[in-house]
């Protein structure tokens, strides 16, 4: 598919939706719109248990963008920076959803 695609973030999108964002901004077809992620993009290993009762795990990979700058803790910047307000969210407003909409309007057949 080489139309153009619209990539939404935000600061939620972490863990699996930034490795996907991380990888989707190699294609030069794909606009990443919203805000940055949250900056969390290592793989978590398997969850062990200690005697006590707790719980732990740890992340093994680290990820590096082409010229080899970590993102973590940084997140991914999107193309367009376009971010929703509590008002916004409190009146039914999606300005990302709409601002999207917009862009890809003058992409369609």
């Amino acid at each position: 598919y080489l139309k153009p695609v619209a990539l939404i973030t935000d600061r939620q999108t972490i863990s699996a939706g930034e490795i996907f964002c991380f990888n989707m901004k190699a294609f030069s077809h794909v606009y990443h719109i919203g805000d940055n992620t949250s900056g969390a993009q290592s793989d978590l290993s398997p969850i062990k248990t200690l005697s006590n009762g707790w719980a732990f795990g740890f992340s093994y990979q680290k990820y590096l963008t082409s010229d080899g700058e970590c993102l973590e803790s940084i997140g991914i910047a999107p193309d367009f920076i376009i971010k929703n307000t509590e008002t916004d969210i409190n009146n039914k407003k999606d300005k990302v959803l709409e601002y999207t909409i917009d862009f890809l309007t003058p992409f369609r057949p």
